[in-house]
């Protein structure tokens, strides 16, 4: 029906049909599953990602909680329909990154409009629980933090999606956390 087919475009526009995850941070083999999914039938695409939740701020502004989803930029457009949902920019923003200013980073319009964020601005990245012992719960140094370079808006028309979830080149996020 019509509906399913908006619900469907919304969802799926910014998220992979199928998922293949670890419940660790140690997803070392990754590339031996890419392999055999590709092989599967009826599969168009496979790339790898990462999901972390994160706080983000603009200037001295609100902090607001996301997710921070870390892309293949060559191949995310074989597995989303990102492009599709742009307003602002191109998903292809986040192959781009030059040495004198952040990371880029595609935000959801919601979050943009909660910042008061817009394509050229810079937002700040913590990573809350960085300076955490895992072992102990107890602080051992300051958060991490990091500014990236909004280089795009989409809106999926999905509220979940458009107020937290948020595009950054997989290699920076590896980075950062």
């Amino acid at each position: 029906t019509g509906f399913q087919k908006e619900f469907r475009d919304k969802v799926l526009g910014v998220n992979a049909h199928v998922l293949v995850r670890k419940n660790s941070n140690d997803f070392y083999e990754y590339r031996d599953v890419e392999k055999v999914c590709t092989r599967l039938p009826d599969v168009v695409g496979v790339q790898p990602f990462m999901f972390e939740e994160m706080m983000m701020t603009r200037g001295k502004g609100v902090f607001t909680g996301i997710v921070l989803k870390g892309v293949d930029a060559k191949r995310v457009e074989s597995v989303l329909d990102l492009s599709k949902h742009m307003i602002e920019g191109t998903s292809s923003v986040l192959e781009r990154h030059s040495v004198d200013r952040p990371a880029p980073i595609v935000l959801g319009r919601e979050l943009a409009y909660k910042l008061r964020a817009k394509v050229g601005d810079e937002v700040t990245i913590v990573s809350p629980i960085s300076g955490i012992d895992p072992k102990t719960w107890t602080s051992v140094r300051p958060p991490k933090t990091r500014k990236f370079h909004v280089e795009g808006i989409f809106y999926a028309g999905f509220a979940q999606n458009d107020r937290k979830l948020d595009y950054v080149a997989l290699g920076q996020l590896q980075d950062f956390v």
